[in-house]
């Protein structure tokens, strides 16, 4: 080597045996260390020594050295009997890893053989396949996750919304007793019906008002309960009869109540310095829609709300329900045939 005296170092190389009847001269290891800058006084640069199964060394690279011998198998002594260096004897130990060859303060870092190349190579390869496999499982579950969050969402928002395929117009829907009423006005454009004074700002908020032959859409009165009229409401839906607004009324305790409990919670006017808002106890939230007049006249949006039964009282009336700010209870009365009302559907 470069230094005739060599501290001792660290664990111990193991060799590899030979096949019977043959000298095995497999490369087992390779270890190098960068000479940094004239370190010995007259060299500086890489200087490698090569291991082989059969049990010699080799050292290669040196800037002119040729040190060579025999290392000991399990064993951490190497002699380099070259008369030329006056038979320096070295002792060498490599750590517990394999991959540094300790001699004195020089640090020999291993170099891989072809072979451990090839499997450092596939190990790496199997690595990222395995990683790919990871990723690729996490992001199958993220989108399986989305998916379920999606259906969920979408099932629940069945539960509370539908949609007038008509128009694509989207509805809030409730549950009360053994009914579904909708939650809000209809909206839906259909010929002869109008917007509150003709402003499409107060159909946005209150739906569209009707007149009774444009709520039943042709059909005759029906009194039955369910009424089996759809008129003028989505498929699957129907104008409710006169006993439909009846089972509504005593679901909910009572007409004397119904207004206080049917009532939005917004949206009603103050009545003699009194909110004429009520507590939508069940959700039905009803609106001041008002109400018109076949000659064009509206009145009392924000007061008063009136929606049509499909049941008629003679040739000219028909059976409505009623709320106002200022009072708690639901009114049943008749109105005109020709007047504009608001229109509540029920799931059939």
């Amino acid at each position: 080597m470069k230094n005739a005296v060599l501290l001792a170092a660290v664990c111990v190389f193991v060799v590899v045996g030979s096949v019977a009847g043959q000298v095995d001269k497999r490369l087992v290891g390779k270890w190098c260390y960068d000479v940094p800058g004239d370190i010995f006084g007259f060299y500086s640069g890489l200087d490698c020594y090569e291991f082989r199964a059969n049990g010699t060394f080799t050292e290669t690279e040196s800037g002119g050295f040729d040190f060579s011998g025999r290392w000991k198998a399990n064993g951490s002594e190497i002699t380099m009997p070259t008369p030329k260096y006056d038979n320096v004897k070295l002792n060498y130990r490599f750590n517990r890893e394999g991959t540094m060859l300790e001699m004195g303060i020089h640090k020999y870092r291993k170099v891989p053989t072809d072979a451990e190349k090839a499997a450092m190579r596939k190990a790496e390869e199997v690595e990222k396949a395995k990683q790919a496999a990871i990723e690729a499982e996490r992001a199958r579950q993220a989108v399986a996750e989305a998916e379920r969050v999606r259906a969920e969402q979408a099932a629940q928002e069945a539960l509370v919304k539908f949609t007038d395929n008509r128009d694509g117009k989207i509805y809030k829907k409730i549950v009360i007793g053994t009914q579904i009423w909708m939650a809000e006005n209809l909206n839906y454009n259909a010929t002869n019906s109008k917007c509150y004074k003709n402003d499409e700002r107060d159909c946005a908020e209150y739906g569209r008002l009707y007149n009774w032959n444009t709520a039943m859409n042709g059909s005759p009165s029906s009194e039955a309960n369910p009424s089996g009229v759809q008129g003028v409401c989505p498929s699957g839906w129907h104008l409710p009869s006169d006993a439909e607004w009846t089972t509504l009324m005593d679901y909910v305790g009572g007409s004397s109540t119904a207004g206080k409990k049917l009532k939005s919670t917004n949206g009603w006017y103050v009545y003699n310095i009194k909110s004429g808002n009520g507590s939508d106890e069940f959700g039905f939230t009803a609106l001041p829609g008002g109400y018109g007049y076949s000659d064009g006249l509206f009145h009392y949006a924000g007061h008063y709300g009136y929606w049509w039964s499909s049941t008629e009282d003679g040739a000219s009336y028909a059976w409505n329900r009623n709320m106002y700010n200022s009072i708690e209870n639901v009114n049943r009365n008749v109105g005109n045939k020709t007047s504009l009302y608001s229109v509540r559907c029920v799931a059939d």
